[in-house]
């Protein structure tokens, strides 16, 4: 929740570290985001960036927004933030 990702910043602030995550949540706030399909990288760069780009992350980040939307607690992982920009 949002104490995890809380106590995440804390422990990482000011060092290098590789965090590997399902949830986009955790990794919203991160300098650079590696989008892995298959294996292989497929996409890279700010959450910003991959949602501007509306490509596999967007895709992903609108699906855990909807999950969180209709209450699945399985996958309902992002927070209340606009799935594309204006």
């Amino acid at each position: 929740g949002v104490d995890a990702i809380a106590s995440l910043a804390q422990l990482t602030r000011g060092k290098t570290t590789l965090i590997i995550a399902h949830r986009l949540s955790t990794v919203v706030d991160a300098d650079v985001v590696m989008v892995m399909k298959g294996g292989n990288v497929v996409a890279s760069g700010s959450h910003h960036q991959l949602i501007a780009r509306n490509g596999l992350y967007a895709a992903m980040w609108r699906h855990q927004l909807e999950a969180a939307h209709h209450g699945n607690p399985t996958t309902a992982t992002a927070p209340n933030q606009p799935s594309t920009p204006a």
